[in-house]
This record gives structure tokens, sequence and C-alpha cells, in this order.
């Protein structure tokens, strides 16, 4: 795809934003910038992480909110791959993020008992 201008991130929030001056080009050859982080701990990669995190969870309650409605697979309200992802959030992530995994994970539990 060619544009005449360039696109800007696609955001946690899942905007595009399109600016009509082209980015700059790198002896590279890549357009645009880079963005360095200090790795895995850098408070950017975190606040990213941590957002996209609390989409996950969001997305999870709002399927299991209406289980008979929201979910069309009967054997998908059945929820073992959500616990095994609510689980592994669970191991990979500290702080204030584990109450809201451990609610999710009792919330899936309960919906998904009284949809079966």
């Amino acid at each position: 795809m060619i544009l005449k201008g360039r696109l800007q991130w696609l955001t946690i929030r899942n905007e595009w934003k399109f600016f009509s001056e082209a980015p700059p080009s790198s002896p590279d050859g890549h357009l645009g910038y880079a963005r360095t982080v200090a790795g895995l701990q850098d408070p950017f990669v975190r606040d990213i992480q941590q957002k996209l995190q609390k989409q996950v969870l969001m997305m999870l309650r709002s399927a299991f909110e209406c289980p008979q409605r929201c979910i069309k697979v009967t054997d998908d309200r059945r929820p073992r791959v959500t616990l095994l992802l609510l689980e592994h959030l669970s191991k990979i992530t500290r702080g204030e993020m584990q109450a809201d995994i451990e609610e999710a994970k009792q919330f899936v539990l309960q919906r998904a008992s009284k949809a079966n």
C-alpha cells in the first residue's frame, strides 16, 4: 500500500491517525521512527501491557455476560481456554492487576455454570 502521507500507530484505543506529511526515511529504507525501549520492564512497555490486559479482561467479561447469546458454539461456553488464558495472565502479572484477573476468573466460572 502506498499512501501520500502516513498512518500513525494503532493505539491501545484502536485508533488510526492519518497525517498528510510523509514520515522521514532512514538509511535502512524504513519509513518512520522506531521506539527504543529498555526491555520488558520499561515503563512504556509495562503501560501498554497493562492496558492490553485490561482490554482482554473486558472482552472476556463481555462474552461471559451473555454466554447463551454472545458465545455461539456451545462447547465454547465451557471456559477451559478462557481459564487457561487467565491463569497465564495471573502468572505474568504483578500488582493491582492480580485482583482484576482473579475477579474475572470468578465471574467467568459463575456465568459459565449458569450457561450450562
